[in-house]
C-alpha cells in the first residue's frame, strides 16, 4: 500500500455511517479515485453500497444469536470478538489495495470502540504498515442538537 488513507467510520447506531460511507465512495468514484468499501458489521442486513469486503461472509449476528442463545446486543458484541479471527484474512484482501481510500464501516454500538479492547485491536490490525489510518466519527445531528444529550 503505497498511497492509501484507511477510514474507520464510527458512531453511534443510526447516525448515518453507512450512509457517509456509501455516498462518499459514489463521490469518491465520480471523481475517479479508487476506493474500497470494508462492512465490519455483522449485524446489518441492508446496505446501501455493496462492499467490496465484507466481515458477514465469516460472522452474522443472526446466527451467533440462534447459536449462543443471545439477545442482539449480546450477539453484536460477541460477534465482534468473533471477527477478531478473520482480521487476517480481512488484512490480506486489504493488503492488495494499492492506492486511494478504504473506508470501514463499522458497527454502532460505541462500546465496542471505547470501552473494549477488540476495538483498539481492529484498528491496529487493520490500519496496515503502509498506510495512513484515521477515524471519523459520526456525530447523530439530532442528539448534537441539544447539549445536554451532546
Amino acid at each position: 500500500m503505497d498511497m492509501s488513507l484507511t477510514v474507520f467510520v464510527v458512531g453511534p447506531a443510526g447516525s448515518g455511517k453507512s450512509t457517509f460511507s456509501g455516498s462518499f465512495s459514489s463521490w469518491l468514484s465520480s471523481q475517479n479515485i479508487p476506493v474500497t468499501l470494508v462492512n465490519l458489521d455483522p449485524a446489518v442486513e441492508n446496505l446501501q453500497y455493496l462492499p467490496d469486503i465484507d466481515i458477514r461472509e465469516y460472522v452474522f449476528v443472526r446466527n451467533i444469536m440462534e447459536k449462543y442463545a443471545l439477545g442482539p446486543n449480546g450477539a453484536i458484541i460477541a460477534s465482534i470478538d468473533l471477527s477478531l479471527e478473520y482480521l487476517d484474512k480481512i488484512k490480506e484482501e486489504m493488503r492488495v489495495i494499492e492506492e486511494g481510500y478504504i473506508l470501514i464501516d463499522t458497527p454502532g454500538q460505541l462500546e465496542i470502540f471505547a470501552f473494549r479492547s477488540s476495538g483498539k485491536y481492529i484498528v491496529e490490525e487493520l490500519c496496515l504498515e503502509k498506510g495512513r489510518c484515521v477515524i471519523l466519527f459520526i456525530a447523530d445531528s439530532l442528539l448534537a442538537t441539544d447539549v445536554n444529550n451532546f
